[in-house]
């Protein structure tokens, strides 16, 4: 598709850009076994016009299935390859069978404001979610049924996300009053409070943006778990710069022992791949930057990929299967596209192998030609002579007979 920037184009390839028929605003990607023992990459995205009168429906893309949601927003969708997927559906958490079968509904308190995320645990016996007033929300699941086994407010303001660590002893939630909590998830007793900083670094120049009489709420969009069990966190104000940083457990308070600034502007998705080893960071300006999680540097940026603000994005399940194979994240946004991203280049046509290969040849000659025609001035050391002498071995003077390029 042609980007509404003239400046940027798509991405080239072998990344690539899918249309979509509405906004997306969530997007899971895992991979199960396939009945031949194959790798299967399962896809869910959801999103639509929300309640206004726009003609673009809400719905939800389960692979080939389509489920309506009706007039609610489906703003969350978390898939689990034994459970199936989470929808977070207004005052709703739902759980579908990969064949979209709704098998069970939690119904939560209408004081929340409405359920923004949740995650199964690795297991999937545990589900947590986080609420737009604040409330974090644990469950346990078995037998297709989600019993509550408790809820947390001391969050301030709407949790943006929720993840489970991979041994399901805790989690942690990213909210927008500038924290990130980790939980235990048996209890729902909450462990740790992560006070994440948007300050600039040492030796860092300040942006120049519309000076504010208050300071800028600081939002924590985003956090993951590390295959070591540090926690990851992106946080940023509504404009300016976001940091990117790393927490490690120590006794048992969590610290931070790194903080990068990952983006020039505020980041709005998160996703860590399933191996643990690469971050997906995506953009308010549409940028999708993926990042090392040992030295918190970038690995490739994507730039402007996207018309809006990335609303979600998933990092690469561990084993994908030959449709995807080359895709290392999945990003999406309300500009109605679904971009499938790469790391690796385009392979070169035989035209680029046959000038890489040619172009040496034809130095070393030039190179040859001049040294036989011009090896007295080379002696003298003279920029001007030698200038001169090589312009004079490869166009001839007008004053000299014959034609004007080698051999004369």
């Amino acid at each position: 598709l042609p980007s509404k920037n003239p400046k940027m184009p798509p991405p080239k390839p072998p990344s690539y850009i899918n249309p979509t028929s509405f906004p997306i605003f969530s997007l899971s990607w895992i991979t199960t076994t396939s009945p031949s023992n194959e790798p299967a990459s399962q896809i869910a995205y959801s999103g639509g016009g929300g309640s206004a009168k726009t003609g673009v429906g809400n719905s939800i893309i389960l692979n080939t299935h389509k489920i309506d949601t009706g007039e609610q927003i489906c703003v969350n969708v978390h898939l689990h390859p034994l459970r199936g997927m989470l929808a977070c559906v207004g005052h709703e958490i739902r759980l579908y069978s990969f064949t979209a079968t709704l098998l069970t509904v939690a119904h939560c308190d209408e004081s929340y404001g409405g359920v923004n995320c949740a995650a199964f645990s690795l297991c999937g016996e545990r589900v947590v979610a986080g609420c737009e007033n604040g409330t974090v929300l644990f469950y346990t699941y078995s037998n297709d049924t989600l019993t509550l086994l408790g809820a947390t407010k001391t969050h301030e303001k709407a949790v943006c996300s929720v993840m489970i660590r991979q041994d399901r002893i805790e989690c942690v939630s990213g909210a927008k009053d500038g924290t990130a909590r980790v939980w235990d998830t048996d209890t729902g007793d909450e462990l740790a409070v992560l006070k994440c900083s948007i300050a600039d670094l040492p030796g860092m120049k300040p942006l120049k943006q519309r000076a504010s009489k208050r300071p800028m709420p600081i939002l924590v969009r985003g956090c993951a778990y590390g295959i070591d069990g540090s926690i990851y966190t992106v946080a940023s104000a509504k404009r300016g710069r976001a940091f990117l940083t790393r927490w490690v457990l120590q006794g048992k308070q969590y610290v931070e022992v790194a903080r990068v600034a990952c983006s020039e502007s505020p980041i709005s998705a998160i996703s860590i791949s399933e191996d643990r080893y690469t971050l997906a960071l995506g953009g308010v300006d549409g940028t999708v930057t993926l990042f090392d999680v040992e030295t918190l540097k970038p690995l490739r940026s994507f730039f402007e990929v996207h018309d809006l603000p990335v609303t979600c994005i998933a990092a690469r399940p561990a084993y994908v299967g030959s449709e995807l194979e080359i895709v290392n994240v999945i990003s999406s946004s309300a500009d109605n596209k679904m971009a499938f991203l790469t790391m690796r280049r385009e392979k070169m046509g035989w035209t680029a192998i046959i000038v890489i290969l040619v172009l040496p040849i034809l130095f070393g000659i030039l190179a040859k030609y001049f040294f036989e025609e011009c090896g007295d001035e080379f002696t003298t050391m003279s920029f001007d002579k030698c200038t001169e002498c090589m312009m004079n071995s490869l166009v001839a003077p007008g004053t000299r007979p014959g034609i004007m390029i080698p051999p004369y």
